[in-house]
């Protein structure tokens, strides 16, 4: 039986009166040493040593597979927490090595890629932070299955802000009946296979090819892979969308600091849960990096400090991205009935295009 997700909001008020300063549990270089991440295909007994321990949760990779490092941000490199100290995001992070084929709530949990695990010590929100492309969906399991409902905030160099949530039961768990256009979920697929069991792939001429992923090189010597031959999976599974399809960009903006917030639920030794619950998050199909946690007893407000060529971005929950003064804004949903101007100052249609002006805040519609 599933203990419930959302914290009352009776506790939350609470806790918004005596807020603390985060929990920051980030991996170092040294503790993925300790740890043994460096390439080599990991033990099950060094995966169940966690690289980073804290009073709110331990942090862990999944499962023995081959881990490196790899840069964990995107030029926002130092974020502040419900407006406290400025934090520096980690450098490098565990980064795993196998993409697998496809992921789906009903199938569970990643078997390959880079998947962490936390095991929660209090109740309250983890917030993970790494590096991401926008066309890579994340997915947060309450153990192997459990789909937990989560919020995504994004921002990159060019300008590129969203942020957005996906819809959830009261209990906090994805909510796929509510969705009716689709937008945050659609039907997975996964890699074809032949008969003998071999992989699918497109070759440069586009025939279908079995086995190993065929390789060449293009015409200016670059090398070139083949593509992965998919099919539906029946009776039909569900994926997260791209987060820039969610957000309602109409093409990806490619790599940005992203960031996961997610609820968790720690012992409760009244009502015999005497352990946290067990999470899991990872990238769709991804071996994307991440470096560990930042515990907070409320939803967090994250600010992206600026730096000398980025605007300040802020993120509080239920708001839509605020961008500093200098900054650009991205609007990828329809914009509000006032009027557009262009940066001449000359009044434009709602369908114009570049970098615009409208209820005196710049932003570029694509």
């Amino acid at each position: 039986m599933k203990k419930t997700l959302l914290i009352a909001s009776a506790a939350m008020v609470a806790i918004a009166a005596n807020a603390q300063e985060p929990i920051v549990a980030f991996a170092t270089q040294e503790d993925q040493e300790r740890v043994g991440i460096d390439g080599s295909d990991l033990t099950d007994e060094q995966v169940a040593v966690p690289f980073v321990e804290s009073e709110a949760g331990d942090f862990y990779l999944a499962f023995a597979d081959k881990w490196k490092s790899g840069a964990t941000y995107d030029k926002y490199s130092k974020v502040q927490i419900n407006g406290g100290d400025v934090i520096d995001l980690p450098k490098y992070g565990a980064v795993g090595n196998t993409n697998p084929t496809f992921i789906s709530y009903q199938e569970g949990a990643q078997s390959a890629g880079a998947v962490f695990k936390i095991e929660a010590k209090k109740d309250g929100y983890v917030t993970v932070f790494t590096k991401l492309a926008g066309n890579k969906a994340f997915v947060v399991m309450e153990g192997q299955m459990g789909d937990i409902s989560y919020r995504i905030g994004y921002a990159n160099a060019s300008g590129v802000v969203f942020s957005y949530t996906l819809p959830h039961d009261e209990d906090g768990y994805l909510d796929f009946s509510n969705n009716p256009d689709n937008r945050y979920f659609e039907a997975a697929q996964k890699q074809a296979k032949n008969e003998a069991g071999q992989l699918l792939w497109t070759d440069q001429d586009g025939n279908v090819v079995a086995g190993d992923r065929p390789t060449w090189e293009d015409a200016d010597g670059k090398t070139q892979q083949g593509k992965a031959v998919m099919e539906d999976i029946e009776p039909r599974q569900d994926k997260p969308t791209f987060p820039y399809i969610a957000a309602g960009l109409e093409s990806n903006p490619g790599n940005g600091t992203v960031f996961v917030t997610f609820p968790v639920i720690g012992p409760d030794p009244e009502a015999g849960f005497m352990e946290g619950n067990t999470y899991f998050i990872s990238a769709l199909g991804s071996k994307v990096p991440m470096g560990g946690f930042i515990y907070t007893e409320e939803e967090p407000t994250i600010t992206f400090c600026a730096t000398s060529d980025l605007p300040e971005v802020t993120f509080a929950p239920g708001k839509d991205p605020v961008v500093g003064e200098t900054g650009v804004e991205t609007i990828g949903a329809a914009a509000v009935d006032a009027p557009i101007y262009n940066m001449m100052g000359v009044r434009v249609n709602a369908d114009a295009k570049g970098l615009l002006i409208q209820n005196g805040k710049k932003f570029i519609r694509k």
